[in-house]
């Protein structure tokens, strides 16, 4: 599975300007599977994803009041994933995964008078090259680089608040491709309960 921490502080701030922000963003991602063995070379196996953002701003109007906001976002997926393993020699592998990430998430947003909260639906599918060294039968050391994917993302307003004039109703994304960012790249361990082959 995956653990994922991260935080970003960004200002911008200049003195030609009426106004300069503050913002702190944060992350956690929190991602265990499990998968069984139904070959010698073919995975199949299921994953639980929790995610957590937060992004609060703060506004300095220069001769003016001070605006905070922030946007926060619950996401719940179920990550059902099949692998296949190619043996290029003893103990090295080149493997190729099938995800896909779907479930339910909640947004809200405030502008420190009013909130507005809303419903999401995400649905993450990819594939994913990568080459497995197994140190034991028990431990593998893993790594992915580069994806093809596809994300569609539905958010419909729960409570719409007219102070907050940043989402519509309804809103609808969705997007396809291949990627190679540094984001895509994933080295880990792993562990076999049982390997007997």
């Amino acid at each position: 599975g995956n653990l994922n921490f991260r935080q970003q502080n960004t200002d911008s701030g200049l003195p030609n300007v009426t106004s300069f922000s503050e913002s702190k963003f944060r992350t956690l991602v929190v991602r265990p599977k499990i998968g069984f063995f139904t070959s010698e070379s073919f995975q199949v196996g299921i994953g639980l994803s929790y995610e957590f953002s937060n992004q609060e701003t703060t506004t300095n109007f220069i001769g003016g009041p001070t605006r905070n906001s922030s946007v926060k976002n619950n996401t719940f997926l179920v990550n059902p994933y099949i692998r296949k393993y190619v043996k290029l020699k003893e103990n090295l592998f080149i493997t190729v995964t099938a995800n896909v990430l779907a479930g339910p998430g909640k947004m809200k947003y405030s502008d420190g008078i009013n909130e507005s909260k809303s419903n999401v639906l995400n649905v993450r599918a990819s594939i994913s090259p990568g080459v497995t060294y197994f140190l034991s039968r028990q431990w593998a050391i893993a790594a992915t680089a580069g994806e093809l994917f596809y994300n569609y993302r539905k958010e419909k307003l729960i409570n719409p608040s007219p102070s907050i004039p940043i989402r519509q109703t309804q809103e609808t994304d969705s997007d396809f491709g291949a990627s190679l960012q540094f984001n895509t790249f994933s080295i880990g361990l792993q562990y076999f309960l049982r390997n007997n082959e």
